[in-house]
């Protein structure tokens, strides 16, 4: 594995652990309905990367069911390494190649 390949693997588990943390906070302080948006960060493999999204936190449950699949910030897919699954207003669902 290459030095850039560790980055991106770290970056994106970093921001996934962090985008849990925020749905933990916000379903036990707001009791937080299906359908509203969580403020979340990009799960992107660009270090320094904090673009903020909103996602309704029954997709981004949904997208944590699936190893593969991230959230990621329009324009911020890398087609190099994921293809995009869904397209939404604000945000993309991407799936990582398997290797």
């Amino acid at each position: 594995m290459s030095p850039r390949e560790a980055r991106v693997i770290r970056n994106e588990a970093l921001f996934r652990e962090v985008n849990l943390r925020i749905l933990d906070l916000e379903e036990g302080l707001l009791r937080l309905g299906e359908d509203e948006p969580l403020s979340l960060v990009c799960e992107c493999a660009h270090t320094g990367c904090a673009t903020p999204i909103a996602v309704d936190s029954a997709t981004f449950k949904q997208v944590r069911d699936n190893p593969l699949r991230f959230l990621a910030a329009v324009g911020h897919e890398d087609l190099d390494s994921e293809s995009v699954v869904e397209r939404r207003a604000s945000y993309l669902i991407v799936e990582k190649h398997s290797t």
